[in-house]
């Protein structure tokens, strides 16, 4: 109940507590499954709803650091990541 009241909090205030008791009775009957992250991080401080995340990095330092890091932040609370290297020059390549 209380990932229910969490996910409802955008809801109108006159309509909320409605949306709650729906999402949790479709929790509840099985009627949906939540993926785990929102399981895990509801109503704690870092509100990583979501299981998977795909980052496109770029052909420079710079993007392939802060790549890195997202892909750290990412992890550390349960995501899963999809990486698309394909704008890196391959090896012995010409830089543009």
């Amino acid at each position: 109940m209380s990932i229910a009241l969490f996910l409802a909090i955008p809801e109108p205030e006159e309509k909320r507590m409605e949306v709650a008791l729906k999402i949790y009775e479709y929790c509840s009957t099985q009627k949906i499954s939540l993926p785990t992250p929102t399981l895990m991080n509801a109503r704690t401080k870092f509100h990583q709803l979501s299981s998977c995340f795909k980052l496109n990095v770029d052909d420079d330092l710079r993007s392939i650091y802060h790549s890195i890091e997202n892909m750290a932040q990412i992890s550390k609370f349960g995501g899963g990541i999809g990486v698309y290297l394909g704008n890196i020059r391959s090896k012995g390549s010409d830089i543009r």
